[in-house]
């Protein structure tokens, strides 16, 4: 029940990523754009041949390869129920959610670039990039995924925190042991050894 609740929220979302693209691409492809809260957000329209901020622009196959490998391992512990606390599940949904909305575009898109549409205007402080509805069920699924690590990953996998800090600490004793210096001869031995010779010879 849980995987087909979770194929669903899948489906419905990367629906939804694939809609507003139409849509932004359809209104907003001329080049105009909507001021929304004063000059703090815009719906506009660009086309992103890479991913955040323009990075690995025309590398298509990277840019396709590295999110759908992504997909199988979430989808892998998805299947195979590794994963069944609400918050982890959760996360695994948005994540692939997002990932493969944009891979769509990735793959069918002529000249392989992602509709972004959403701006919000950070300067002068920075230059925000451009993204879109799938991008936003990436980010929120990487929170998510990261609070399932910290505080719930326990649940799904018992043990995982204490054999990390086992490693840790047999670790630090095995750098300790490596540290420790070479022992060294002391200074009195020889002073002791001259002090039994003066005795014998004055005794002599």
């Amino acid at each position: 029940m849980t995987i087909l609740i979770a194929v669903v929220s899948v489906a419905l979302l990367v629906l939804a990523d694939q809609c507003s693209k139409i849509i932004a691409t359809a209104a907003l492809a001329d080049g105009t754009t909507v001021a929304l809260l004063g000059d703090f957000l815009h719906i506009t329209y660009t086309r992103n041949t890479g991913a955040a901020w323009g990075i690995f622009s025309n590398l298509r196959i990277f840019l396709v390869l590295v999110p759908l490998f992504i997909l199988l391992i979430c989808l892998y512990f998805l299947l195979t129920r590794k994963v069944r606390h609400s918050t982890g599940v959760f996360a695994l949904i948005l994540v692939m959610a997002g990932g493969l909305g944009n891979l769509m575009d990735r793959i069918f898109q002529p000249d392989g670039a992602v509709v972004d549409y959403i701006y919000f205007n950070f300067k002068p402080l920075f230059d925000f990039p451009v993204f879109n509805f799938a991008d936003i069920c990436v980010t929120f699924g990487g929170i998510f995924l990261a609070v399932y690590v910290f505080f719930f990953i326990e649940k799904d996998f018992p043990g995982f925190i204490k054999k990390k800090k086992e490693a840790r600490v047999s670790s630090g004793e095995n750098g300790e042991a490596e540290r420790l210096p070479a022992p060294e001869l002391s200074e009195a031995e020889p002073e002791q050894g001259g002090d039994v010779i003066e005795q014998l010879h004055t005794s002599d």
